[in-house]
């Protein structure tokens, strides 16, 4: 069986004039690997924007491993221990 370990493609838009309103987007869809999403990133940076900014605008562009099952498993365990301490304590 081969692993596959997909990839989300996010935009930073920060106004230049007021970094404090940046924005961060996932792209609506998941690449197979890091290569076709930095693909993604190439295709996006030599085509024109579908909209213009109003304001000029610095973005970025990050290729980001979709979190794997062991991360997703420690949160779930560090919240129900969470959610247990506090029902331990509600009950003293």
């Amino acid at each position: 069986m081969e692993l596959i370990i997909p990839f989300m493609l996010f935009l930073l838009e920060t106004p230049l004039d007021d970094p404090s309103r940046a924005e961060l987007t996932r792209h609506p869809f998941l690449f197979a690997d890091e290569e076709q999403c930095q693909a993604a990133v190439q295709n996006f940076k030599t085509r024109p924007p579908l909209v213009t900014p109003e304001e000029p605008t610095q973005i970025k562009y990050f290729c980001q491993a979709v979190p794997q099952p062991p991360e997703y498993e420690r949160l779930f365990s560090e919240m129900d221990a969470a959610r247990r301490a506090r029902i331990e304590a509600e009950s003293e």
